[in-house]
């Protein structure tokens, strides 16, 4: 998208309600800054958000890894949290259930305590309109295509540096949540069971055009990561028992 100078720098604005036309203007402003590059972090607004001339690239993650990530971040942090609340209360009572689906759905999908096929469908309607879908797990891989697909070279630098995995101790905590609390586990992925969708089949994708477990349909399936490859030998036995 050209840029167009104007007054306003760089700065964190709630893109998630602003209108098309607001958004535009905006990000034809920042255009000018920083390679244009701007985060939303909340959920894609209401009307048409697509707008011409821009790449959207969206990053997927495990549900109950980012639940087990916000957790740890959270209880040691001193986040506002009553006082001993352990995993499962703050995962019962405190973190969005599908929130994924709920932030691809967008502003009218925040409230619903529950949402629906239909939500769901929004959802996976706006994901497929994204020009790049990366997911956690092959994020090196991911951003290594970005670089050579787009001619980024941020993505390029990112993706030679070497923490780009979930961190050891999310990975750890959820191998011990499947092992030592498996109804907890069951419960969790029942109530998340829209993000494991869409994570799901987002990893499948990735894995495929990664060449991961069969025919190559990418050169970037040379340079695929050891924590990549294990993600990717998942997706099949797995497949089965996404929601």
């Amino acid at each position: 998208m050209p840029c167009v100078r104007g007054a306003r720098r760089a700065e964190e604005v709630p893109l998630w309600r602003m209108s098309g036309p607001k958004q535009e203007r905006y990000l034809r402003e920042v255009a000018c800054e920083h390679g244009g590059v701007v985060a939303n972090e909340r959920y894609l607004p209401r009307g048409e958000w697509h707008l011409p001339g821009v790449t959207y690239v969206v990053v997927l993650r495990h549900p109950i890894s980012r639940l087990i990530s916000n957790w740890l971040h959270d209880s040691a942090n001193e986040a506002d949290l009553p006082p001993a609340t352990n995993f499962s209360e703050y995962a019962r009572l405190f973190a969005r259930r599908d929130f994924m689906t709920r932030a691809l759905c967008g502003a009218d999908c925040i409230a619903p305590p529950a949402l629906s096929e239909a939500h769901y469908a929004r959802a996976a309607s706006n994901l497929a309109r994204f020009s790049v879908v990366l997911v956690l797990e092959l994020l090196k891989e991911g951003l290594a295509r970005l670089g050579t697909e787009y001619n980024w070279r941020a993505a390029t630098r990112e993706a030679a540096r070497p923490t780009h995995a979930p961190s050891g101790a999310t990975a750890r905590w959820h191998t011990a949540l499947r092992t030592s609390a498996p109804m907890l586990h069951a419960e969790l992925r029942s109530i998340n069971a829209f993000d494991l969708r869409l994570h799901h089949g987002a990893l499948e994708r990735e894995c495929h055009a990664l060449g991961a477990g069969g025919a190559s349909t990418s050169p970037a399936a040379m340079t695929i990561t050891a924590e990549g490859a294990t993600a990717c030998s998942r997706v099949v036995f797995e497949r089965a028992s996404v929601p």
